[in-house]
């Protein structure tokens, strides 16, 4: 699942990877989490951190403390590139953060190695 509130990005980030993969895309936060709220279990979650209604951190808590989707990895991508803001994501639940603007080779190997595991 891709979420993201610019849609070029969501398109973007779809044509990249749905030769592989089935992508589903929301998108902000808030309908990300309506749609987990009815029983849809992504493989992963691609997220961007700059949303409204909710945001990309907001989100992140609300997937780790739900009993039933906090085993989904979620991927973050942001323009943001703050260690103290990197590091509190990971120690939240995030399995990767990604930087923009980011190689596209990058993001797939990325997504590669989370669903391998």
């Amino acid at each position: 699942m891709v979420v993201d509130d610019e849609e070029a990005i969501r398109m973007f980030l779809t044509s990249l990877l749905e030769k592989d993969y089935n992508i589903v895309t929301m998108c902000d936060g808030h309908d990300a989490l309506i749609y987990l709220s009815k029983s849809h279990f992504p493989d992963l979650i691609i997220l961007d951190m700059e949303m409204p209604k909710v945001n990309g951190r907001v989100f992140v808590r609300r997937v780790k403390y739900s009993y039933k989707h906090n085993r989904i990895p979620i991927i973050v991508i942001s323009a943001i590139n703050n260690k103290l803001i990197i590091n509190s994501f990971l120690k939240i639940g995030v399995i990767e953060y990604l930087t923009k603007p980011f190689k596209p080779e990058t993001l797939i190997e990325m997504v590669n190695k989370v669903l391998a595991e």
